[in-house]
């Protein structure tokens, strides 16, 4: 209420917004990992925070080697091409360092492999 009378619309957003990420962020797992799963939730949070941790780490990585890039290159388009292999290098690679022994991530894997052999075969039948 104080949000909106501050700032209209936009302060009732920002207030919803605010509300939503305060609730999801601790209620919403906690309940549905007490009720449904009858589990401890602290399993949840640890890879909440560890998946938090690696999105920072990614971020800080990427901005330090845009802005080094951003002094090497002087093509434009050369930086732009650089900038993007970065964006898919670094959190691509991050992931894989940090998490590649973990359950969810060999269950990716498996599923990208049945993907990329699906495609593979549809290629196939129509002659590409």
């Amino acid at each position: 209420v104080l949000l909106a009378y501050r700032h209209g619309i936009f302060g009732v957003l920002i207030a919803t917004v605010i509300a939503r990420a305060v609730t999801q962020v601790w209620y919403d797992p906690w309940l549905i990992y007490r009720e449904i799963f009858r589990k401890n939730v602290g399993e949840y949070y640890k890879n909440y925070i560890g998946y938090f941790l690696t999105a920072v780490i990614g971020i800080m990585l990427i901005q330090a080697a845009a802005r080094m890039a951003t002094g090497m290159a002087g093509n434009p388009c050369l930086l732009f091409l650089l900038k993007a292999v970065l964006c898919l290098a670094v959190p691509n690679g991050l992931i894989v360092l940090f998490w590649h022994r973990t359950e969810q991530f060999g269950e990716c894997v498996r599923r990208i492999g049945k993907i990329a052999v699906m495609v593979k075969g549809r290629g196939r039948r129509v002659g590409i």
